[in-house]
């Protein structure tokens, strides 16, 4: 498989480089852009609210919400930027150090496994699962069996930045996540209104 060329819709693109001129005023000194930065690697973002409270999960209900891409900062540092419609303009969140830097390497540790050297097309997107605590870089071939997710994570003992997962691995375990909130939900709900009734 090879991986489809991702390019930011203009505008987000343009939002980016305002963001970026922005930042050299108000922004930490550490952290310093270029004039013009490069924007690597630009996907988007899909998240899954947990619509179905059931138990179960679909991956296919994962609903585009932004846009992430990596820039190299004038020292070298490696940062992770998405991108979030707002009201008005674009909201941005900044990530860097040791997720960013796991979290590239995931995605060029991933391109690089022979599976993905069989032809036929497939994209890239970062999918997060608020319920599960989940963020996952997801491969979406044409083909849903081939689907093919990398957790980000970083393990303390191995070092590791990431371990792989199928659609249905997440599908089983962001269900159960939903279970769980659809059962703790209500008690939650039920201990904030006495709360309030007893003030």
């Amino acid at each position: 498989m090879s991986l489809a060329r991702m390019m930011l819709p203009p505008v987000v693109a343009s939002g980016i480089m305002e963001y970026s001129a922005r930042w050299e005023n108000a922004g930490p000194p550490e952290i310093v852009f270029p004039k013009t930065p490069r924007l690597l690697s630009p996907h988007p973002i899909y998240r899954y609210m947990g619509e179905r409270m059931n138990g179960t999960a679909q991956i296919e209900a994962a609903k585009a919400a932004g846009w992430r891409c990596f820039l190299r900062a004038t020292k070298g540092r490696l940062i992770a930027l998405d991108v979030f419609q707002a009201r008005a303009g674009f909201d941005f969140r900044l990530h860097s150090g040791k997720a960013a830097e796991g979290w590239m390497e995931a995605i060029r540790a991933t391109r690089r496994m022979p599976r993905f050297a069989r032809g036929g097309e497939y994209s890239m997107r970062t999918l997060l699962a608020p319920v599960a605590h989940l963020s996952c870089l997801w491969f979406s071939g044409v083909e849903s069996r081939r689907d093919y997710l990398a957790v980000l994570e970083t393990d303390a003992n191995s070092g590791r930045t990431h371990r792989s997962m199928t659609a249905a691995d997440w599908e089983a375990l962001v269900g159960g996540a939903t279970l769980r909130a659809a059962t703790l939900w209500p008690v939650a709900e039920e201990k904030a209104r006495r709360l309030r009734a007893s003030r």
